[in-house]
């Protein structure tokens, strides 16, 4: 096939999947075949209109003229023809032909198989079907060409623009907005405007609107096939999306209810620390005092993640953000004002599903706070390096800092602080991943490792 009847073919494709939905039949195309003899398959499409069984025909696939002798006489008369074909268990397969040519060559044959060739009207939508492939020829958007859904409406007029053909999707989505009988009808019939209570246009989409008629909310997608500067024919296609469309604000109403939520969450837990601030300053001995101000820092860690959840409309959590939320709020609240402190996050970003946020802010939380309290002790500088990565659905992340390091005779699974007994808790019981820290190889300091499987939210 050559190059210009190759970008013939691409253009006139498109068309296909809105052809075998509207035709409710298998659509293949056929061209010739290097071989002599034998036919190639070019696309094949089922639609998803209707559930008939599958072609067994792929592209690329070869076969003898033999088996579609259809085909073949119209490819050596260029006329679409009518038959019959048969498929297992079923004969009476209605089968159409259509050449696509090139001047007056035929390039290909598109074939329609349907068991639903019987309806009233029918023919009108093998006549459409024939201006589509005409339309896409001259070149179209592929957009307006897609898919339909199941249950779509399908509504064909004329070239004086009476309608000819209507599904029974069609009918019983319009006689829910009080339009009786539509064959015959003016597609632009006065009656159908009448029931107009607001119309929404798409400027990228100029053949698609959306309607809403009689409390139902419809997309209407208007394809006006011309030749000549003439009408030729219009397809209608109307979506029933009300129950779509409730649900969309559904979801709009619930998620700002739960953003508001998740502020009013915040502004309590940041009530909370305030309060235990004031019950730290009047504490009588230091060892109270500490348990006040770690008690603040993990609520201060939560209380971040509300506050990032209260701005978000996805509810999903950017850790690296996290990280450096919580590093701050403590490396702030506990290091002297002359303590040098480096900070750095590496890697790509990794995000994390809501329910796993509170555990993790409070993992970043006693991470931090045991490497400044207890890495940094006695220190007047200090750093803390975090690095992420990823594979498919894990993630990692890797603690370092430069501190003073792990006590003589430390063991990983003996006796920890509580800080890494929450840890330890929250990663494996919670989070179902591992945690796990050493002393950083051959340096000072102290490596922390976290390895997660990002599950999402059901």
């Amino acid at each position: 096939m050559t190059a210009m009847r190759a970008s013939l073919m691409r253009r006139v494709s498109v068309a296909f999947p809105l052809i075998s939905d509207i035709a409710q039949a298998n659509a293949v195309c056929y061209a010739r075949a290097s071989k002599p003899g034998s036919l190639v398959v070019l696309s094949s499409e089922k639609p998803c209109t209707a559930m008939l069984p599958d072609t067994g025909r792929t592209p690329g696939e070869l076969l003898s003229k033999v088996e579609e002798p259809l085909v073949v006489k119209t490819f050596e008369t260029g006329h679409s023809m009518k038959g019959k074909c048969e498929w297992a268990g079923d004969s009476d397969v209605d089968m159409w032909t259509m050449p696509i040519c090139d001047n007056n060559d035929v390039v290909a044959v598109l074939v329609l198989e349907t068991i639903h060739g019987r309806q009233v009207g029918y023919e009108y939508v093998i006549k459409m079907c024939k201006l589509l492939i005409d339309s896409a020829r001259r070149g179209s958007n592929a957009e307006a060409f897609e898919h339909m859904d199941t249950g779509d409406g399908v509504i064909i007029a004329d070239k004086t623009e009476r309608i000819q053909y209507a599904n029974a999707s069609a009918i019983g989505t319009c006689r829910m907005i009080g339009i009786g009988s539509l064959v015959g009808r003016h597609i632009f019939d006065r009656q159908f405007t009448s029931h107009l209570e607001q119309e929404t246009l798409s400027p990228d989409k100029p053949w698609a609107k959306e309607q809403v008629m009689c409390g139902r909310t419809l997309v209407v997608r208007n394809l006006c096939l011309r030749g000549g500067g003439n009408v030729l024919g219009t397809l209608r296609i109307i979506s029933d999306v009300t129950e779509l469309r409730q649900k969309e604000r559904e979801i709009r109403v619930q998620s700002v209810v739960i953003r508001e939520i998740h502020h009013r969450v915040k502004n309590n837990l940041q009530t909370i620390a305030s309060l235990l601030r004031m019950q730290a300053r009047r504490a009588s001995t230091n060892e109270t005092k500490l348990a006040l101000r770690e008690s603040i820092s993990r609520i201060m860690s939560i209380s971040m993640v509300h506050a990032f959840l209260s701005k978000r409309t996805d509810e999903d959590i950017d850790v690296q953000k996290l990280i450096q939320e919580v590093t701050g709020m403590i490396s702030g609240s506990m290091l002297p004002a002359e303590f040098k402190f480096v900070f750095r996050i590496n890697g790509p970003d990794v995000v994390l599903p809501v329910s796993q946020a509170n555990n993790f802010g409070l993992v970043v939380n006693e991470i931090v706070t045991n490497a400044i309290e207890h890495g940094f002790s006695g220190k007047d500088h200090g750093s803390l390096i975090v690095t992420t990565s990823k594979h498919e659905k894990y993630c990692r992340m890797d603690f370092y800092n430069d501190g003073n390091g792990l006590p003589d005779g430390f063991k990983s699974g003996g006796n920890r602080t509580l800080g890494l007994r929450i840890i330890s808790m929250l990663v494996e019981d919670e989070m179902h991943g591992t945690f796990a820290i050493e002393q950083h190889d051959g340096e000072p300091g102290v490596h922390a490792i976290i390895n997660l499987r990002i599950q999402a939210d059901e």
